[in-house]
């Protein structure tokens, strides 16, 4: 048996053997080659940022660590294979492998930030001369720090004048065109240049504008003009005599001036030659700042009927130019509007909108009218109606005295008359003479009967003229729906009640004849022709009419 065990042992030593020369094989270090920078070249402006790859060969090597370096950090820097430009000039950024010290050089080229042209200006703008003289135009490139500042001179016409850098030469008599060109951009300019025989001397100087209005942040322009057209000194000086209202610029012959802020400057042009003056009055106004919305300050009212509250609106932005605003009821028998006072009128519910007269922006109010507090006077004191028209308010009969007779009759023997009737529906109706002696009685302290004035008032109030038999519906309408006339008739002197339902009859308190007490004015108004009588109108005294009481409101 020994032998076999042997065998056994010398297997597994076998094994064992070449187990640990596999493991030995996979720990084995791989050695770097080589490395390759891409790009081999690289430019950039200041300021900028590029990008380097390091690639080590081989690409299996235990160490593919690189140290990036450069041979000018003041001209680019490198990090992590990042350059960043800093100023122009030339850099060498190197790529060195931990393992071997391999290395790899990309040349970097650093140039200054370009700069576009972004136009040309000449002064001059336009240039006289005589001939055999020569004269300078300044050029300037905008901007300052333009990274191309050349430019190319030309002239229209080089027998009239040459150029070269700016200096124009005068050669024969006439006009023509000094023009320069940016080389970065072909932005142009020019001037006009006038080349006489002999010096022509100036012999004034007139504006275009007189006054020139402006809207703050807003420009205008100003052109002078030189006579003759062909002085050989065109030059001009620009003055302003104040510079906090506007900034002027000038462009040959032309002044462009910008509006800061609203006030008045003048602006006066002068010859060099000759000193002659010309003016312009600048007006600046502020800028126009729209309206954007408008508030009211309630969105809810509640009021009785001959109650009456303002309301108040705020236009915004506060600043705004135009703060105009209208008011509307949208049911001018249930309240009224005007300029945001608002009266109710009778029990219901209306909207109040307010609206800008820039921009038609509006607000709203909803309103709601209840029955007013019954108007309340010992001993006959009874709950009654009231209407306000204008300034006035006016009401049913308040008091109700008994009546010492209950009809009319007897014709005109006044001690046969009755006081007063009952008429249904349509309430009492009242002879003059006790109207007129018992008046306090039947309107309570601080009313009256109303005078012939009183209903001419109303009458205007109300879209009338005051005058005698208006023929007009919506007059009558009017009467109706806003001071709420009632058609009772009326008793004639022997006690008859006529033309219920089809007209209406109200006393004033005033004689038709002074001297002659049987005729008294009224208030008449007939449904069937539209008629209305408000001051002019009298009738017996002894006949029964209707009776309104008024005070002012």
């Amino acid at each position: 048996m020994r032998p076999s065990i042997y065998l056994k042992l010398a297997a597994v030593s076998a094994f064992l053997s070449i187990f640990a020369a596999c493991s030995n094989a996979g720990n084995e270090t791989v050695a770097v080659e080589s490395v390759i920078l891409n790009p081999a070249k690289l430019s950039l402006v200041e300021g900028a940022v590029g990008s380097i790859t390091a690639t080590v060969m081989p690409t299996e090597a235990t160490n593919p660590a690189v140290r990036w370096t450069s041979s000018n950090n003041s001209v680019a820097t490198v990090s992590g294979g990042t350059v960043t430009a800093i100023a122009e000039g030339n850099a060498v950024i190197t790529a060195t492998t931990e393992d071997g010290n391999f290395k790899d050089e990309c040349e970097v080229t650093v140039t200054k930030t370009e700069i576009s042209v972004t136009g040309v200006t000449l002064d001059p703008k336009i240039l006289s001369l005589v001939i055999g003289t020569t004269g300078t135009i300044k050029v300037t490139v905008e901007p300052a720090g333009a990274t191309n500042g050349n430019v190319k001179w030309t002239s229209k016409n080089d027998a009239i004048a040459t150029v070269a850098g700016g200096t124009v030469t005068a050669v024969a008599k006439g006009s023509t065109t000094i023009t320069v060109t940016t080389e970065d951009g072909n932005f142009k300019d020019e001037c006009e240049v006038t080349v006489t025989e002999s010096e022509v001397n100036v012999t004034g100087i007139t504006l275009d504008k007189q006054v020139l209005p402006l809207v703050e942040g807003t420009m205008g322009t100003i052109t002078a003009t030189i006579a003759p057209a062909d002085a050989t000194n065109r030059k001009i000086a620009w003055n302003i005599d104040n510079d906090e209202v506007v900034f002027i610029a000038e462009d040959g012959a032309t002044l462009v001036v910008y509006g800061k802020t609203s006030g008045t400057a003048k602006v006066t042009a002068t010859t060099e030659d000759g000193g002659y003056e010309a003016s312009c009055t600048i007006i600046v106004t502020k800028a126009t700042v729209s309206a954007t919305d408008v508030m009211l300050n309630k969105t809810e009212l509640t009021l009785k009927v001959n109650e009456a509250e303002t309301l108040a609106e705020t236009v915004l932005p506060a600043d705004a130019t135009n703060k105009n605003v209208t008011w509307r009821s949208s049911d001018n028998t249930i309240a009224t509007v005007t300029d945001g006072e608002v009266r109710a009128l009778k029990e219901g519910v209306a909207t109040i909108t307010v609206r800008t007269e820039d921009g038609g922006h509006e607000a709203f109010c909803a309103l709601t009218v209840e029955a007013a507090a019954p108007i309340t006077t010992p001993p006959y004191a009874r709950s009654t109606r009231t209407w306000l028209v204008g300034s006035q308010l006016w009401s049913d009969v308040i008091n109700l005295p008994a009546c010492n007779k209950t009809g009319f009759n007897g014709g005109l023997a006044g001690s046969e008359v009755a006081d007063c009737r009952n008429n249904g529906s349509y309430g009492y109706l009242y002879s003059w003479p006790y109207v007129k002696s018992n008046g306090t009685a039947l309107c309570p302290e601080g009313w009256r009967v109303p005078t012939k004035e009183d209903f001419y008032d109303l009458d205007i109030e109300l879209g009338g003229t005051g005058a005698k038999n208006q023929r007009s519906a919506a007059l009558r309408e009017a009467y109706e729906t806003v001071w709420g006339a009632e058609y009772g008739g009326y008793v004639d002197n022997y006690g008859y009640l006529k033309y219920t339902d089809s007209e209406a009859y109200y006393w004033s308190q005033t004689i038709a004849m002074p001297n002659y007490s049987q005729y008294a004015y009224r208030l008449t108004i007939f449904k069937g022709n539209n008629n209305v009588n408000p001051q002019d109108d009298y009738g017996s005294t002894y006949h029964g009419l209707a009776v309104r009481c008024v005070k002012d409101n």
